[in-house]
Formats: C-alpha cells, sequence, structure tokens
C-alpha cells in the first residue's frame, strides 16, 4: 500500500471520532500536516526532539503550565485531548503511522464527575488499538510472556533512561502508566480483561459523556456496557467500598488518638473526606446498577448527590466525626442490603444480574476480533500460503492420520508439519520389537481469529491428554487454565505417539534450543529429504517449505545466528547426554561392593539404553562444533549405527560398561571445554533477538494468511 493511500485512510478514520469533536475544526488540517509531514523519525529522536517543544503537553515540566495541577486549560476543546493521546502513545514507543489507533481518551476523576477543588489535578484514561503487525508478531509474543507487561514511568521529570529502560519497552502494548501527569492508556484486549474483572474504574469510562473523544469503536462498546455488568461487577464494587470505610474508620480512630499532633491531624482530615467522598459516590454508582440504571458520571451542580458529596469533598460544612458517622451508617445499610442481594442473586429469585459474565465475555470477543480481522484486511500479504502438501513423495494417508488426531481432541487449525519422531526418524528403531510406538510430531496454526481473542488456543496437545493452555487462557467463570503458573518458561516434555505443537509454541521451544522440534526444521531440509528412507512419511506445507528455505542457511550457516542455535542446542544436548550418563554413575559403586554373580542378578538394560542416548546425543553435538547439519538418519551400514543399536538392545557385557561410561564421560568433558569457550564469543541474548527476528515476517505471513 502507497503512502497516499495510507494517509487517506488515517483521515478517514479520524471523520469517525465522535462526541465532542468539531469535524471542521482546525484538529483535521492539523492532522493531515502531521501524516503528510511524517518522515518516519523513529521513537527516540521523538523524545529527543520534544524536549523542549512548548505545545508539548506530555514532556514539558509542571512548572510551565499557569496552573500546576492543569496539564489541559480546557479539557473540552478535543484538539488538546488528541494532542495529548498522540503524544502519550509516542512517547512509550506505541506510535504507529499506518492507522488510527485511538478508540477513546478522556477526562476522569474528580473533574469529570464535576467535584474538583482548587487543588485537584487532572487525570486522563484512554483505549487505543496496537498496531495489527504488533499483535501478530512473533517477536511481540516472545517478548510478551515476560510478567513486566505493564510501563510505569517513575521519572519525575518524564524523561527515559535509555540504558536502563530500553529493554523494559520493547513492546508496552498492554499498559502504560505515565505519572505526571497521571495518565492511563490501556491496549484494546487488556481494557476487555479487566473490565470483565468489574473495576469501578474500568467501568466507568463506559458512561463518561464529557470531555471525550469517542470514536466508531467505542460507541459500539458502550452500546453493550449493560452486558458487562454481572455478580463479578458487584463484588469489585464491593471489595473497593469496603477497603475504603476500614480505611476510613482506622482514619478516624487515628484523629481521636492523636488530638495534640495537628499536622497529622490535619493531613487525617484531609484524607478522611477525601476518601468519604470516594466511599459515597461509590454507594451513589452501586444504588444506579442494582435500579438498571446508567452509573451517573457527571453530577450537575444543583442535584442533591452533588451537593453532599462537595459538602464531604471540601470538608469546610462538616467535622471529620460527623463524616465518619455519615459515612458508618450509609455503609452498613449498604452492605445489609448488599448480601441480601447476594443471597437472592445465588438463589435465582433474583435475575437481575447473572453469576457469571459469559454473555459479556462473549459479546466482548466478538467486538475484539471483528476489529482484528479489520485491520488483518487492510494489510494482507500477497500472495498468500495455501498451506498445501509440497511433498511429492509424501503417503496420501499422513494427512489424514494428522487429521484425525486433530479432530478427535476438537483441535482447530490449518496442519503446516507432521513427521516420524524418536527412534523412528533416527533410523535407529528396533524392528524386532512389535509393541513399539511410533513417535510423530505434528506442527498447526490455530485459526487467527482465535489467536487475537479473548480465548487464545491451548499450545501443545499430546497422546497421554495432557494439554497446555496458554499463559493468557481464560476460563468462561474467568478462571485461570489450569495448573498454568510458569508453564511456558520449563522445558518441554516428552510423550510417547503422536505430540501436537501450535506455531507460535513450536518456534518458542525452537528459539528456546529444543532438539526435537528443531529436528523438524532439520528434517524437512532437502538434504536430509533426499536420503531418508521415510520420506514419504512427512507432510510439508508449503508454509514449513518457506520457513526451510528462508532459515536452514541462516540458522546453520557461518554468521552470527548459526553461533547462536548451534551453542544453545549444544547445551541442550550435552545437558541430556549428562543426565543420561549420571544414571550410569552408580554402577561403578555397586560393581566394587558386590561380586559378580550378585551384579548379575542386579543388572538391568536402563545402563546400556542411557548409554545408548548419551553417545547419540554426544554424536549430534560433534557434528554441531563441525558446522554440520545434526545426523538425524543414521545409515545402517554405519559403524555409528551398530554402535548405538548394540547399546539400544543390551547387547553390551558387565566388564564392557565401565570402560563405556568411562569414555562417556571423556567425551562429556571435551564437548564441555569447546561448549564453553563458543559461550565466550557469543552474545547469546543478541543472538537470541536475530533468531526471533528471523522467525518474525514468516510468522505474520502465516497469521494473515489464516
Amino acid at each position: 500500500m502507497n503512502n497516499n493511500s495510507n494517509n487517506s485512510n488515517n483521515i478517514n478514520n479520524i471523520n469517525n471520532i465522535h462526541q465532542s469533536i468539531d469535524l471542521s475544526s482546525p484538529i483535521l488540517s492539523k492532522i493531515t500536516a502531521d501524516i503528510n509531514n511524517n518522515n518516519n523519525n523513529n521513537t527516540h529522536n521523538f523524545n529527543n526532539n520534544n524536549n523542549n517543544n512548548k505545545n508539548n503537553y506530555l514532556l514539558r515540566p509542571l512548572g510551565e503550565n499557569n496552573n500546576e495541577y492543569k496539564i489541559l486549560e480546557d479539557p473540552s476543546n478535543c484538539n488538546g485531548l488528541f494532542q495529548l493521546f498522540k503524544e502519550t502513545v509516542k512517547y512509550y514507543h506505541c506510535y504507529n503511522n499506518k492507522s488510527n489507533q485511538l478508540v477513546f481518551f478522556s477526562l476522569i476523576g474528580s473533574q469529570s464527575f464535576n467535584l474538583n477543588i482548587e487543588s485537584s489535578d487532572q487525570d486522563f484514561f484512554g483505549v487505543y488499538k496496537a498496531d495489527i503487525d504488533d499483535i501478530l508478531s512473533f517477536q511481540s509474543y516472545y517478548y510478551n510472556r515476560i510478567p513486566i507487561q505493564t510501563f510505569r514511568n517513575n521519572n519525575k521529570n518524564n524523561t527515559l533512561n535509555k540504558d536502563k529502560d530500553k529493554d523494559n519497552i520493547i513492546n508496552p502494548t498492554e499498559s502504560i502508566i505515565h505519572l505526571k501527569p497521571d495518565i492511563t492508556i490501556h491496549e484494546i484486549r487488556y481494557y476487555f480483561k479487566l473490565l470483565l474483572l468489574g473495576n469501578p474504574k474500568i467501568i466507568e469510562p463506559l458512561f463518561i459523556d464529557k470531555y471525550c473523544i469517542k470514536t466508531d469503536e467505542w460507541l459500539e462498546i458502550i452500546k453493550n456496557r449493560k452486558e458487562f455488568i454481572n455478580l463479578t461487577s458487584l463484588e469489585h464494587f464491593y471489595s473497593t467500598i469496603k477497603v475504603l470505610y476500614f480505611g476510613i474508620k482506622h482514619i478516624n480512630d487515628e484523629i481521636n488518638k492523636s488530638q495534640d499532633q495537628q499536622q497529622k491531624t490535619l493531613n487525617d482530615r484531609k484524607s478522611i473526606f477525601k476518601k468519604s467522598y470516594h466511599l459515597i459516590r461509590l454507594l451513589y454508582e452501586m444504588d444506579d446498577i442494582i435500579a438498571g440504571n446508567n452509573l451517573t458520571i457527571w453530577l450537575p451542580s444543583d442535584s442533591d448527590r452533588r451537593k453532599l458529596l462537595y459538602t464531604i469533598r471540601a470538608g469546610e460544612e462538616i467535622d471529620e466525626q460527623s463524616c465518619f458517622e455519615l459515612v458508618d451508617k450509609r455503609f452498613k445499610q449498604f452492605e445489609k442490603d448488599y448480601n441480601k442481594l447476594k443471597e437472592d442473586i445465588e438463589r435465582g429469585t433474583n435475575k437481575s444480574f447473572i453469576k457469571e459474565p459469559i454473555k459479556g465475555l462473549d459479546v466482548l470477543n466478538q467486538i475484539l476480533v471483528k476489529y482484528r480481522r479489520r485491520d488483518i484486511e487492510v494489510c494482507r500479504p500477497f500472495p498468500q500460503f495455501s498451506f498445501n502438501n509440497v511433498n511429492t513423495n509424501a503417503d496420501s494417508t499422513i494427512y489424514s492420520t494428522a487429521m484425525d488426531v486433530m479432530n478427535k481432541n476438537k483441535i482447530k487449525g490449518t496442519l503446516l508439519y507432521f513427521g516420524p519422531s524418536g527412534s523412528s526418524l533416527h533410523n535407529l528403531q528396533d524392528d524386532s520389537n512389535a509393541n513399539n510406538i511410533q513417535d510423530w510430531v505434528g506442527i498447526y496454526a490455530a485459526p487467527t481469529d482465535e489467536i487475537v481473542s479473548l480465548f487464545p488456543p491451548p499450545l501443545k496437545h499430546d497422546c497421554s491428554g495432557y494439554i497446555l493452555q496458554s499463559d493468557e487462557h481464560i476460563g468462561l467463570n474467568l478462571a485461570p487454565a489450569p495448573n498454568r503458573q510458569n508453564q511456558q518458561f520449563k522445558k518441554d516434555t516428552f510423550s510417547k505417539g503422536i505430540t501436537l505443537y501450535e506455531i507460535k509454541y513450536a518456534l518458542q521451544l525452537i528459539v528456546n534450543g529444543s532438539y526435537r522440534l528443531l529436528e523438524c526444521i532439520f528434517a524437512s531440509s532437502h538434504e536430509i529429504q533426499a536420503k531418508h528412507p521415510l520420506q514419504d512419511k512427512f507432510y510439508i506445507s508449503d508454509a514449513w517449505k518457506e520457513l526451510i528455505e528462508d532459515n536452514t542457511t541462516s540458522i546453520f550457516g557461518k554468521n552470527d545466528l548459526a553461533k547462536y542455535s548451534n551453542s544453545n542446542l549444544l547445551q541442550q544436548l550435552w545437558g541430556l547426554s549428562k543426565s543420561c550418563n549420571s544414571n550410569c554413575s552408580k554402577f561403578k559403586k555397586m560393581k566394587s561392593q558386590l561380586a559378580t554373580n550378585q551384579l548379575n542378578q542386579l543388572i538391568d538394560t536402563s545402563y546400556s539404553r542411557n548409554l545408548f542416548f548419551s553417545f547419540h546425543l554426544l554424536l549430534e553435538c560433534k557434528r554441531i562444533l563441525n558446522e554440520e547439519l545434526p545426523m538425524i538418519y543414521i545409515d545402517k551400514d554405519s559403524e555409528n549405527h551398530q554402535f548405538l543399536m548394540k547399546l539400544k538392545n543390551n547387547q553390551v557385557t558387565i566388564d564392557e560398561i565401565e570402560p563405556l561410561i568411562n569414555e562417556n564421560n571423556k567425551q562429556l568433558d571435551e564437548i564441555k571445554k569447546k561448549l564453553d569457550l563458543l559461550k565466550l564469543s557469543q552474545r547469546t541474548d543478541i543472538l537470541e533477538f536475530q533468531t526471533i527476528q528471523s522467525f518474525n515476517n514468516w510468522y505474520n505471513k502465516v497469521r494473515k494468511s489464516l
């Protein structure tokens, strides 16, 4: 798409902004000029160029304002609101020139309630859409696994320490929390997740009508706003009110104890009035919710609610003891009424509120998927993947085998790769054992609509029935996935039979050096396919083939990317080999303590089989150190094959085991020295990042093709 069409789309999107914007106002010419004059400066240049810009609301020191509590002199002017939103997302590296990101932006807090006093500052709240290429990027997925997904600026001067903070803002797509002025902006998907939890500060913006910018997207959201208020919302409101009440009670007790501490009492008086007005205001909102009415955010100056709240807020016509008595009486009556309401809801005698937010979940999910799909359609790649099998030698039943497993397990997705794994892939299977279960690995791409939804698909299925859920899994009752904690940070576990991986999890494991998943890349290469006896047992889609062709050379060639992949894979192979060797170490101790006839009775096949696995892994280590592809397939006539099968079939004597263990230890030590030297010559973090980038465009194309 050319720049002119991008500019046109941006202007058309801005025309959809509603509420207070005058479409004939200078903001349109200002935005058009911004777009036309854009020279694609990066975010660091933006920060540097604007630190001294007098028209920059966000970055200028507060002392430059005529009123230090106000960042916008006229919050009803949407030009200023839009400028502040734009500067904020740009400052936090979330700005996108290609599309309109604004969904909603508003003044919030006491000024939005018409309850501000002279010292009240201005708070702002917004919702934005991240760029669809960021949403669908593998790089975004990988770094969003880091627990810190919210960037908080704690700098009083509103400046970023680039050396310290740059790693924290690789992709701060979920939340921006700026402190001076107080600005909170949530990415729309994260906002929906918070909305389902019923936090009053998240629900209140749905009912704001003044000092705000609303887009078509926001109007569609608020059209369904009553669907998001349920028992969960009531409980969150109640919890907030309860915390405020006990905070007020504690302050009141402290005031009564500290009459001689004038300064402390003054501070406590300010705090008790502020907390009390918030509590009474939330009680009014609860009354609105229970009555089925819209929340009243802006309070007319002549309304009874506003008069009472402003009296409490100002603290001039009421003393702290009277204030507490008012709060205490109202809270206790509310608590009694609330508990009765909750009992009625639980018994089903009150149908006004549903126990679980199933309908609200569904509504939000449909809205989110629609917005994401609309953004995808604007920038679909051409040509797209067909996902057809390009392996001309493939047995037609292989695809059916994979799809039967996916259908049986109710897995929605498009198959990218399916092929043998383990001993059959390596040509090290025991043909004499009819009970052997052949291992298979499949990689599929879940529907993109599920990827961008509130219900991300599982990451892995295996024949044991194990399902690894995404860390972002949301149950219909808002419960997290079972056994969810830190699952994606653990090493992958193997099971016999067929194992299926969703593509983004498969790529993550590849970046981490998972040999089982890297084998899928090695085995798909032309070099291996040309000579493998099971070449008809591989399903290789056009998408998977493009990944192999783009990355086989770059991953294993003589460049920085090769160094990382080799060292990471070497570390895992060496570690697995060492583990197998450790299982054999007790053999020497047993041999020294027992007579030969006693030893014969205790020795089983575990020692020789552990040696088999350890020597096989070391064989692959040596090839990678020689800058060769892992062997994958071992020819039956080779010495390596005969040696390994002898170990696997336990065709070694007791006298041979100890020398083999010693030789295994020797090779482990030699490879460890080379591995340590290799690590010294590399920046693993940079190489990891390069590997992620090498997958990024391909992964994005897969998502946009589905």
